[in-house]
């Protein structure tokens, strides 16, 4: 019995010595603090996903993740599909130069920076 506590814990360990904690830098196209709301909300609870952290001025998103579960591919995706461009700030593809729609178009309020079309009027 000790043999076979010994083998699972030594098994465990060693999985655990492939988990590499990475961290990655995505330019987006975010204006506002509700726009930084809807990406944390998109990489909440994502398995691989440690930390992310959003600075709307430089319109960057930091992610902390274990690049043994999740990869930056998938990471931009999930920028993506929550309505931003995802472009990785190390010289990685774009993922989405442009999103079909803001995500947060109806959330903004008043915030007059959000939500702008190509042209400067508000969108919606």
């Amino acid at each position: 019995m000790n043999k076979l506590l010994m083998l699972v814990a030594v098994i465990a360990l060693s999985l655990s010595a492939f988990a590499k904690p990475a961290k990655v830098d995505i330019k987006t196209n975010i204006t506002c603090g509700g726009c930084a709301t809807t990406i944390k909300s998109a990489m909440k609870d994502v398995k691989g996903v440690e930390k992310t952290s959003v600075d709307v001025a430089s319109k960057v998103v930091t992610v902390n993740y274990d690049d043994a579960v999740i990869n930056t591919e998938n990471l931009s995706k999930l920028i993506v599909d929550a309505g931003y461009s995802a472009e990785l700030v190390d010289g990685g593809k774009a993922i989405s130069a442009e999103p079909k729609q803001c995500a947060t178009e109806k959330k903004c309020g008043d915030d007059k920076n959000c939500c702008k079309d190509k042209k400067g009027s508000k969108k919606g």
